[in-house]
């Protein structure tokens, strides 16, 4: 055999074997495919090629297992079980920019799935061989490697103190200020993944100055940019009211106000949500968020269709009702009362109907000014039907509970009380009859009406508890009306009054009365008078 056919055999093979891997690789990105092809032992099949002499092939073959990897935990858990990562890492600082980007997505898609799976990964070396290649003059190589690292990181509290301990966080910072948008992208999904998990991760990303870095990317022109550094900031600013100081220090208010009216809905509601996580920590807060025009630009929200998107609002504004009477009072005039009101008639899942609760009992919660607005937008009874409701969750009836508790405590109006104690249960009727025993011994005018309107009937029908503050309550207002009132209004008070009249002995009296004489026998009694005057004289 010739030398020529030889080399002729040779280049066959070679020409074999990337066919086969360029094959595979093009299989593999179809999820329906991937059973099969591991069924057909691909994963000992493609091992060999990944120290394949051939740049091409072993780029392919990377690509092929990082692709079947991706699909679900199993085949992901099988390379790992196969010693695959060690081999794709192996001597990467000689391989080419393409093979470097090639063994990130391989490792990117194995560490996704689970806590476990990206353990092993940073065991046995992918961890540094993702700092290696965010260190590279690549940016495509960064960009993967930076969605490697967030993808180990977002698992848990301990795989993100690694990833932070490994040095990676000044690394990202500086993959922020890189000119590529997809580049910024990545590093700002690896820092969001990093922070959310604890206030000490989050102080050590703001320590690296990324905080600036990040509200600079707010003003470029770019949705994905936007909604991925709200979403990094407001992961930093939900730990403690010292970060949110230190991502309110940048100046980024005014900007995140205004992207709140974003027409992407991702961007909105990040924002949002970077508003939300700021308000609840402090007055301060607050107070800046009220000043800057936040009140307008949050009610504005809640006329959007998106449940997801004004969510945050109602909880934003919840926090700012709660931290100040004034605050609330600024949100009752800005009309938020009665949009809430018509929110809960909606038909929306209950978490929100949760918040919405919630937010409504922060606004009446401070004093009878504030609880009187919720009663004149029929807040209490929609309530009281959400709370005995069968359909509504444990969390919307606890909160709905603690809502008419803490305003009914504030509420004076007793128009608004009233129907409470007909439509309520007991353990709601008690609050109301504690305002009515405040009420009534000092107003005549709430006590007759009180009597009319048949609610001191009702309240002698209930059957308290001796020594319970319901029987103290009932016992006060009882005493503001005389012993006949109560007595009319006692259950069964006219079977009692029948219950007598069949008892009563009739009582005839002895002395009969004189009946009356007619004309004729006055005058014939006259003429008697008469004559006998006569026969005297």
């Amino acid at each position: 055999m010739t030398a020529k056919n030889i080399l002729q055999i040779l280049d066959q093979y070679q020409k074999s074997r990337s066919t086969f891997a360029q094959t595979v690789n093009e299989l593999a990105s179809r999820f329906q495919n991937a059973e099969y092809l591991v069924k057909g032992n691909i994963i000992e099949l493609l091992s060999p090629l990944l120290s394949d002499p051939v740049p091409s092939i072993q780029n392919n073959s990377v690509m092929a297992l990082g692709r079947l990897a991706s699909h679900n935990s199993d085949i992901a858990f099988t390379l790992a079980q196969q010693g695959i990562i060690p081999k794709i890492i192996h001597c990467l600082d000689k391989k080419s920019n393409y093979y470097k980007k090639s063994a990130m997505f391989c490792l990117k898609n194995i560490a996704k799935h689970n806590a476990e799976l990206a353990e092993i990964v940073t065991n046995v070396g992918g961890l540094l061989a993702m700092i290696y290649c965010l260190e590279s003059f690549d940016s495509g190589i960064k960009e993967v490697a930076a969605c490697a690292l967030a993808n180990i990181a977002s698992h848990n509290a301990d795989l993100a103190r690694i990833v932070e301990k490994a040095g990676v966080v000044p690394l990202l910072v500086l993959c922020l200020q890189e000119p590529e948008i997809c580049l910024k992208q990545s590093a700002c999904l690896a820092l969001c993944e990093i922070t959310k998990h604890s206030i000490d991760l989050a102080q050590s990303v703001v320590d690296a100055h990324a905080t600036q870095a990040l509200v600079k990317l707010t003003m470029l022109n770019n949705v994905k940019i936007k909604a991925q550094v709200y979403k990094t900031l407001s992961h930093i600013s939900k730990h403690s009211a010292e970060l949110s100081e230190a991502v309110v220090r940048t100046e980024m208010l005014p900007r995140t106000l205004l992207d709140m009216g974003h027409p992407d809905q991702t961007v909105k509601r990040n924002a949002t949500t970077l508003i939300r996580d700021i308000a609840k920590h402090n007055v301060q807060f607050a107070q800046l968020i009220v000043s800057s025009g936040g009140i307008a630009v949050l009610t504005e929200i809640l006329s959007d269709k998106d449940v997801r998107t004004i969510l945050p609002a109602i909880v934003t504004l919840g926090y700012i009702a709660g931290h100040s009477d004034k605050f609330s009072l600024a949100l009752i005039a800005s009309g938020l009362v009665p949009i809430l009101s018509n929110l809960l008639n909606e038909d929306i899942e209950d978490h929100v109907l949760a918040a919405i609760v919630w937010a409504l009992g922060h606004l009446g919660r401070h004093s009878s000014e504030h609880s009187r607005h919720l009663a004149e937008a029929n807040v209490f009874t929609r309530l009281v039907e959400l709370m005995v409701s069968e359909k509504s969750s444990e969390d919307l009836k606890s909160k709905c509970k603690a809502t008419l508790k803490f305003t009914i405590q504030k509420c004076t109006d007793v128009s608004a009380l009233e129907p409470l104690l007909h439509t309520a249960p007991t353990e709601i009727v008690k609050y109301a009859l504690g305002q009515f025993s405040k009420i009534l011994p000092t107003d005549s005018r709430a006590r007759r009406q009180f009597a009319a309107s048949g609610s001191l009937k009702k309240i002698q029908e209930l059957q308290p508890e001796p020594g319970t503050s319901l029987m103290e309550y009932i016992i006060t207002i009882n005493g503001c009306y005389p012993e006949e009132i109560i007595r009319y209004y006692t259950p069964n008070y006219p079977d009692l009054l029948l219950e007598q009249l069949d008892n009563y002995m009739p009582q005839i009296p002895n002395i009969i009365t004189p009946r009356k004489k007619t004309l004729d026998e006055l005058a014939e009694i006259s003429v008697s008078s008469l004559v006998k005057s006569d026969c005297n004289c």
